[in-house]
């Protein structure tokens, strides 16, 4: 498994939140909380919210801009983790760190932006929509902890203070792990009062967030071309062609594609794997010392079997082919242990912030793979059509086996067949089976482990009846610790297709051979 995901921790937002007709203690301590975050009342149509953060080892500075009840501008500048996400009410976009912007689009995404903004006016707003739900969750003589959501968003959990209504932690989860927002040391802005300091924590070493907040204004005049994303629809790449696509032979070995890629402009061509399990493109930390590029900061990756933490560069032109793209900052692994695993010699990997701009297909078959602006389907063979589901910068699949659904990831970085969790083999009975063995894995974050193969099983796959093997890993390992994930299916299931991936509509495409 050569997937990496990469989870940026950047949620560096001062939340504040107030549900009118909760009833009973749960109105009592929102009530104390306005009462303590805003002792004067105001009336509060727009909030800025500036801080300073240390993130990874970078530093850099957050803006936060609400216009209630309707938009908001979260703009992050720490280097190479900096990003900026606009809702205008109806839409959410987000321009990732490389300039590339992502209209997101479905439900869960519009109603988490929704509960945002409900949360971020808690303490303002004094009207609230019927859909913002609210439930007490524990209690002691000091503190009290209330579980917030919006229709189809994600649960955010606030821990008060009891006696004053002071907001002391947010709690929510990403990619299965649980991440803390502990504010500390509320200070007047203005009449309102904020926490100045935030120390946010995902339980591992070294991966916590420090930020402060510098600046806290309100009721400003904020243009509407805050809220507009027109400057951001351009493209970060070119093609040298007419044609604006590219075709170019891979190499197919142990059912990975290997990629040949030129660097800055260099002539000498470098080996990489193309992997739609990786959050991120990345190059070997042998590669970015030879070619003496600057590194920044370090971020969490998180592989089928493990974590790991790496340092970020940029490359100013990364070329395939006839297709250049610019700025392309990308993580910076030791390929070490995964190339004597492999057998090859291994310069890095093509992610989702590459795969994510432009449509790709590929050809097991052939060889060969194609990148275009526009999508071009066979009428020769027959296709079928997925919808790609978005999660956090990798491509899932919705689907059930055997009338149990889950969710999968595409990993054309992988080897294998099909990589599912245990707890969802255990919904499809293969502890019942007793031709299960083990064999020994490796991958991002890990040394070499062992877990169970199920060999030769039968299912329906659509409307196409087909036989492969599956690898059963722990609830708790990498990718795996985050329950909605049941799966990963690899290149030795996708080879029997022809892929298209066309990710800025969220489709993938299976062509018969």
């Amino acid at each position: 498994m050569i997937g990496l995901r990469i989870s940026f921790i950047i949620g560096i937002l001062s939340l504040n939140t107030l549900l009118p007709g909760a009833g009973g203690e749960i109105e009592i301590i929102l009530e104390k909380y306005r009462n303590f975050i805003n002792p004067k009342h105001k009336l509060v149509e727009s909030l800025l919210i500036e801080s300073e953060v240390e993130a990874y080892g970078m530093k850099g500075v957050t803006k936060s801009y609400y216009l209630f009840p309707d938009k908001y501008r979260i703009e992050s500048k720490i280097g190479m983790l900096s990003k900026l996400e606009i809702f205008d009410g109806e839409q959410l976009i987000s321009v990732d760190r490389n300039g590339y912007l992502e209209f997101k689009k479905s439900p869960k995404d519009i109603h988490n932006s929704r509960l945002q903004l409900l949360l971020a006016g808690l303490a303002f707003l004094g009207d609230f929509e019927d859909e913002l739900r609210i439930e007490k969750l524990a209690e002691t003589e000091q503190i009290v902890k209330l579980r917030f959501s919006y229709l189809s968003s994600d649960v955010q959990d606030y821990i008060f203070d009891k006696e004053s209504g002071q907001l002391k932690e947010v709690l929510s989860t990403a990619m299965g792990y649980e991440i803390s927002e502990k504010k500390y040391n509320y200070k007047d802005f203005s009449g309102l009062l904020f926490a100045d300091s935030l120390l946010i924590s995902m339980g591992l070493e070294g991966f916590d967030v420090k930020s402060r907040t510098r600046n806290v204004s309100h009721n400003l005049e904020l243009d509407d071309s805050l809220f507009d994303f027109a400057d951001y629809l351009k493209n970060d790449y070119k093609f040298r062609t007419k044609s604006e696509q590219t075709s170019l032979a891979f190499k197919l070995q142990n059912n990975h594609i290997y990629l040949p890629a030129r660097i800055n402009n260099l002539p000498q061509k470098y080996n990489f794997i193309f992997d739609t399990g990786a959050q991120a493109s990345a190059i070997s930390s042998e590669l970015a010392g030879e070619l003496d590029l600057d590194l920044n900061g370090k971020v969490l990756g998180i592989g089928a079997t493990g974590v790991d933490n790496f340092a970020f560069t940029e490359i100013k032109q990364f070329s395939i082919g006839n297709l250049d793209v610019f700025k392309q900052s990308v993580a910076v692994i030791d390929f070490g242990d995964i190339k004597k695993n492999l057998g090859v010699d291994l310069d890095g990997l093509i992610g989702y912030d590459f795969i994510s701009r432009i449509i790709s297909k590929i050809d097991y078959r052939k060889q060969q793979i194609t990148f275009s602006k526009k999508l071009k389907l066979s009428k020769k063979y027959k296709t079928l059509k997925l919808n790609l589901e978005p999660y956090s910068n990798l491509f899932v699949v919705k689907f059930s086996i055997r009338n149990q659904e889950g969710f999968f990831i595409i990993d054309t970085g992988s080897n294998s067949f099909f990589d599912i969790s245990k707890n969802f083999a255990q919904k499809l009975e293969f502890d019942s089976l007793d031709r299960m063995e083990e064999v020994t894995i490796s991958g991002i974050g890990a040394k070499k482990q062992k877990t169970k193969v199920v060999e030769d099983f039968e299912f329906d796959f659509f409307d196409k009846k087909v036989r492969t093997n599956f690898l059963i890993h722990e609830p708790g390992e990498g990718v795996f610790k985050d329950s909605t994930i049941s799966g990963i299916i690899g290149s030795g299931f996708l080879k029997d297709y022809k892929i298209i991936l066309d990710y800025r509509n969220k489709c993938l495409y299976l062509e018969d051979y």
